[in-house]
Parts: structure tokens; sequence; C-alpha cells
């Protein structure tokens, strides 16, 4: 059976009846059971680095970015303030370089950071031209980081 044929018979069955399918398959060929189990590898090893990319993506936006905006606005800030940005900025550095976090989200916080690199009245640009640099692992990438 062709997949463009057995996606229209299943677009309108109910989850239960799908693995009432799939448990009857089973019971003919036993081997399909391995083919699940590395669907499944697959499909969570995806979910992990989506929550990866998100932590990723939710520590510049939440945590790190609306300190160095308000730097860039008063032209610096609070010391405390500043030293919770540099640890997190380090912290971030770490999660970019160690996890597998995916080039898009990468780029996502690497375009925000020059944005606020390019404004330049934080006290903070050398970290995040530093660290925005360090998010390239690929020929392509570093040229796009060269040209922002």
């Amino acid at each position: 059976m062709e997949k463009k044929t057995l996606n229209k018979l299943l677009e309108n069955a109910l989850k239960t009846d799908c693995i009432q399918i799939i448990y009857e398959l089973l019971k003919l060929n036993p081997e399909g059971e391995e083919l699940i189990n590395d669907w499944y590898e697959k499909n969570d090893q995806k979910r992990k680095e989506e929550a990866q990319d998100a932590e990723f993506i939710n520590l510049w936006d939440e945590r790190i970015l609306p300190t160095v905006m308000a730097f860039n606005e008063y032209g610096g800030g609070d010391y405390r303030e500043e030293d919770d940005a540099i640890f997190l900025l380090w912290e971030l550095s770490k999660m970019g370089k160690e996890k597998n976090i995916s080039w898009n989200a990468r780029k996502m916080v690497m375009d925000s950071m020059m944005e606020q690199y390019a404004i330049g009245n934080s006290g903070f640009e050398d970290m995040l031209y530093e660290i925005a640099s360090g998010f390239c692992d690929t020929e392509e990438e570093i040229v796009y980081f060269e040209e922002l």
C-alpha cells in the first residue's frame, strides 16, 4: 500500500484505532516492534532537541535580553544586575557549545544579540560579540555572522 493511500485511509482515524491497527500488525510481524522503537528513539531525540532550543531561546529572551536592553537604554546599570547578566551570558555561551542547539535557534539569538551590540551603550558589547561569534559551527554560519 502506498503512503498516500495509507494517509487517506487513516486521516480520520482515532488514536485508539491507530493503536489497535499497530497492535494487530505487530501480532502478524513481531519484527515491527523494532521499527516502532527506532521511530520512538528518533522522535524522542527530536523532542529533546526542540526542548533544548526553547530553553536556549528563553534564557536569552527572558533572562538576559531585558537587562541588556535596559543597560543600552541607560548606559549601564546596577552591578548586581550586571553580574547576573554576565553569568547568564556565559551560561548561554556554554549551552550553545555543549548542547545540540539548532542553527535556527542559535541564529535567532545571535541576530538579537547583534541588534543589542549595534546599539553599543550597554557595556556588554565585547561579550555579545564574542559569544555570538562562538555560536558559528560551519563556514556558512561564520559568513552569516560576518555579514550581520
